[in-house]
């Protein structure tokens, strides 16, 4: 494989060195052309481009112009043709982003025109927009196709005015394939260069505001006044319903996590979430973003991770008693088989009692042993439970004659002790079979 090199005015071959650097532009390598169209006739003729007329310049100059004037026209195709290539840019309000393609092409076709490359103040307004595109969640990605798109698009409305029969300067557009991969590599880099800036900055404050908020959630002090201020600077809304969701740390790793990231900056309209590592778990808590939907990016992330999901409560200590439902929910999730996502308000009576479990132990021990616990008759237990209390309706639950499933509670009261027809017989199963659930066979 040949080694990159850098672009040489002239040769069309490759990036510019600081564009190497970036990864931005593309990987163009030795041998490798412009990756926009130029005509054969323009090739053809580049000797006669060397000492251009100042005719020819001057039309050149008067091309410019004309498409300057019609730039109102112009960029709400090009701009359609941006957000469709990428989708991202749907997130960008519509008015704002055709000002800054606008502005990005008078800056373009007056340095063209004046055949010199971006001066500082443009080179500044390509800062501003990759600061803006930031701080709107666009990825870098999105942004720096965006910004080749638009130039690319450019070039061929230069093109397509040079190639009719009245304007004859195709031959002069070769010199300034170089300017204009100048103008793309200046302009895109300095807008990359500000997102980044902007990126590592807003997530070190984001960071800081947010292990200040979990710190004051967990540490038992949600109602302190700083932390509604904080909760306030991370978009939440203090007296809003909070949901804490939690898994443990060690499953991720920086790609997982900042695509997780990425996901959840995406999430529903008018949601906020925000994760961060504490201890030894990833704190996730929400605002609006539906638990279904927050599970399902976790997964997506890590497949097989055990996940704790707090209840919905509301105000920031209704968000602790959240946090603690999401970590015991988590440690009761860990150790259980079968499917590791745990919500508490689904599994809230195992869960507490599990916290308990070493005091409940003699309450909660069957005559015969554990294994008690997970026999047939603990499943006709369950289905008596779930359905009522009813033989018939839990003998269609499990496909089993009535007096089938009689014969089977009959058998658990003789392994159990615990008669499910008196009240501390029926506690008594329910809280043994919850906490069976947790216990490996």
């Amino acid at each position: 494989m040949s080694t990159p090199q850098a672009w040489r005015p002239g040769d069309g071959s490759a990036r510019t060195e600081t564009a190497k650097n970036s990864g931005f532009l593309g990987e163009f390598h030795e041998g490798h052309r412009w990756p926009w169209a130029i005509p054969p006739s323009m090739l053809q003729n580049r000797r006669m481009t060397s000492a251009s007329s100042s005719a020819t310049q001057k039309h050149f100059v008067a091309l410019c112009e004309e498409v300057t004037a019609e730039l109102n026209r112009l960029v709400p195709g090009i701009v359609d043709e941006i957000r469709r290539q990428v989708p991202e840019y749907h997130a960008v309000d519509r008015t704002e982003h055709e000002v800054s393609v606008t502005e990005q092409y008078r800056g373009l076709l007056a340095g063209l025109s004046e055949r010199r490359p971006p001066n500082p103040e443009e080179v500044t307004r390509a800062r501003s927009l990759g600061q803006r595109r930031a701080r709107e969640g666009l990825t870098l990605a999105a942004t720096m196709s965006a910004y080749h798109i638009g130039y690319r698009e450019m070039w061929n409305v230069i093109l397509a005015r040079t190639a009719t029969p009245e304007q004859s300067l195709s031959s002069e557009l070769l010199p300034l394939v170089d300017l204009v991969w100048t103008w793309v590599q200046r302009a895109s880099s300095a807008a990359a260069e500000a997102f980044e800036e902007t990126t590592r900055i807003e997530d070190a404050a984001r960071t800081t505001l947010l292990l200040r908020l979990l710190n004051g959630i967990y540490g038992g002090a949600p109602q302190h006044a700083d932390l509604e201020l904080t909760a306030r600077a991370l978009g939440f809304d203090p007296a809003k319903d909070f949901r804490v969701v939690v898994t443990p740390s060690e499953s991720w790793e920086s790609s997982r996590l900042n695509g997780f990231r990425r996901q959840l900056a995406k999430g529903a309209r008018g949601a906020v979430a925000h994760s961060e590592v504490r201890g030894t778990s990833l704190v996730t808590i929400s605002q609006g973003l539906p638990a279904d939907e927050l599970v399902e990016m976790l997964r997506e992330q890590c497949a097989d991770i055990a996940v704790g999901v707090g209840l919905q409560r509301a105000g920031l200590p209704g968000a602790a008693d959240s946090a603690t439902d999401a970590e015991e929910s988590l440690v009761y999730g860990r150790g259980r088989s079968g499917d590791r996502v745990v919500w508490f308000e689904h599994d809230w009576l195992a869960i507490t009692l599990f916290q308990r479990e070493a005091r409940l132990k003699p309450l909660l021990r069957p005559d015969r042993g554990a294994s008690s616990l997970h026999g047939d008759a603990a499943v006709a237990i369950c289905g008596l439970i779930d359905n009522g209390l009813s033989f018939s309706a839990a003998g269609r639950a499990l496909h089993l004659h009535p007096n089938t499933v009689r014969y089977r509670v009959e058998r658990w009261q003789q392994l159990t002790g615990w008669d499910v027809r008196t009240r501390q017989g029926l506690l008594r199963s329910v809280a043994a079979l919850g906490l069976a659930r947790h216990q490996p066979r």
